[in-house]
């Protein structure tokens, strides 16, 4: 079975820099939902769906896409290369 749900709410969530515990706490699920939900164990009904997207800010169709997240993307700044004043985005693996 394909777990691009859970991988999906992973990736937002930890995007949005938050814990499964304090998710949790946030939206009225308990953390072990949350953690089943994301490893694949269980399949979140429409009403989780609609929550945690709501919350996260986010349209449900990005949960229950099945291509992945886009990379995240960070700033590097390399001192030798600053003297541009240029910042590099490189993807976070």
């Amino acid at each position: 079975m394909s777990n691009h749900i859970g991988r999906n709410l992973k990736y937002y969530r930890q995007a949005a820099g938050l814990s499964t515990a304090k998710l949790a706490q946030r939206v009225g699920w308990s953390q072990t939902a949350i953690q089943d939900f994301e490893a694949g164990h269980i399949i979140p009904c429409e009403l989780f769906l609609r929550v945690i997207a709501a919350f996260l800010g986010i349209a449900v169709a990005e949960l229950t896409r099945d291509e992945p997240p886009p990379p995240k993307l960070v700033a590097v700044t390399d001192p030798a290369e600053d003297r541009a004043g240029l910042d590099e985005w490189r993807p976070l693996v």
